[in-house]
């Protein structure tokens, strides 16, 4: 293990969102590491088939995979809908290229989906010019965020799609393997209390970090005083956190813990899950505590622990609010994409989609929020057409 492995958890902590644009507080991701980099290919069919559940698992499926390798060791790792990035220290190189080959194949076989994976030294990016800073945010006492900055991320998700620069870095072929106990998929979308869930990206346009962390300052405030605080806009509402039943929905989950399997093990699963989100269900309603859980707390605690704000060379939020709300933000975003601050994605729906991550179900648990119906992924493509036209002007 390279001595600069517990350079992520050796971090100091920071409780406040809206801090965390100030450039101190990010530390340089040491050259020894490496950018672990993920994306469905083609999500857009994907989610006009109504497969973004799928999508989102498949991003999911990439960052359990990794740190069922890595634990104990805390890693930076980013979900980000149609996709996720980790960071990890040297000497994990082969069982990581196994796992992401894994997920790769559980994507063809299991969902008919493009799965793009590869690893980036992060040292490639920093003799491009660029770098990988990373700070810690403190969501709850038992989740903690990577942000990133530096433009290094950005830089390996684009080199990764370059059909010639990225093939000595995407994977694939090789040997499989990969252990992805811990995620979960058993929840209905949440319906947002005020009739809108806003999946929002936001990328400031000057590379200078004063005068980008003065923008992403100013968004923030402004989305403060169109939605009120966190607690205001938060998009999981406990009236509306429900399990499903739903057996094509638990059948996303299924697929991931049976990949490779027949259909009798399929079965077992699917009847064992079944059983498992009915009592659960129970156990909630009863607010029972068993096996060291306090069940009439979990769902307060999914949403102390879920993963709605972060930066990831951009801000990349979900917003419950109502249609006024949402276009007092798009009147204001717009403005300063007009004045050449900044360049915005937005994508509408009237729920929010969870995936799940269980470490320890009493403590330790983290839920992946994105908007339903392309969320992040759409979001995505409208701010890459912002970029690509300001390109060509």
């Amino acid at each position: 293990m390279s001595h600069s492995s517990r350079f992520y958890q050796q971090l100091p902590l920071y409780p406040d969102f809206t801090g965390l644009t100030e450039p101190t507080c990010y530390r340089d991701l040491p050259s020894d590491w490496l950018l672990v980099v993920s994306d469905v290919e083609g999500s857009t069919q994907a989610i006009q088939a109504g497969r973004y559940k799928e999508v989102n698992a498949l991003g999911a499926s990439v960052i359990i995979a990794v740190l069922n390798i890595v634990k104990p060791l805390s890693i930076p790792f980013i979900f980000g809908g149609d996709g996720a990035s980790l960071c990890i220290p040297p000497g994990y190189n082969h069982q990581i290229e196994s796992a992401l080959l894994a997920a790769r194949q559980l994507a063809k076989d299991s969902y008919q989906l493009h799965l793009r994976v590869g690893i980036v030294p992060v040292q490639i990016i920093l003799d491009a010019g660029l770098s990988v800073k990373v700070a810690r945010y403190q969501v709850s006492a038992n989740y903690t965020q990577a942000m990133l900055s530096g433009g290094g991320l950005s830089y390996a998700e684009d080199l990764l799609k370059d059909v010639e620069k990225g093939k000595a870095f995407r994977l694939e072929t090789g040997k499989t393997s990969a252990d992805f106990s811990g995620l979960e998929c058993r929840w209905n979308n949440i319906p947002s209390r005020q009739g809108q869930s806003v999946a929002l990206l936001v990328r400031a346009v000057s590379s200078n970090e004063l005068l980008a962390a003065q923008i992403y300052r100013q968004v923030l405030d402004k989305i403060q005083l169109i939605y009120g605080e966190q607690q205001d806009c938060h998009p999981i509402n406990i009236a509306f956190l429900k399990v499903t039943h739903n057996q094509q929905k638990l059948g996303v989950e299924t697929a991931i813990h049976t990949f490779g399997s027949g259909w009798v093990k399929q079965l077992q699963y699917r009847l064992k899950l079944l059983i498992k989100v009915t009592l659960g269900q129970i156990l909630m309603t009863l607010g029972a505590k068993l096996a060291g859980v306090d069940w009439g707390e979990y769902k307060a605690d999914v949403i102390d622990n879920t993963d709605c704000r972060k930066f990831d060379d951009m801000l990349r939020m979900i917003l419950s609010g109502n249609e006024q709300q949402r276009m007092t933000l798009y009147d204001y975003l717009e403005g300063q994409r007009v004045a050449g601050e900044l360049y915005y994605g937005m994508q509408i729906s009237n729920s929010s989609l969870i995936t799940c991550l269980i470490f320890q179900r009493q403590g330790e648990h983290v839920h992946f929020v994105d908007g339903a119906d392309g969320g992040y992924a759409i979001a995505s493509t409208q701010l890459k057409q912002q970029i690509d036209a300001q390109r060509r002007s």
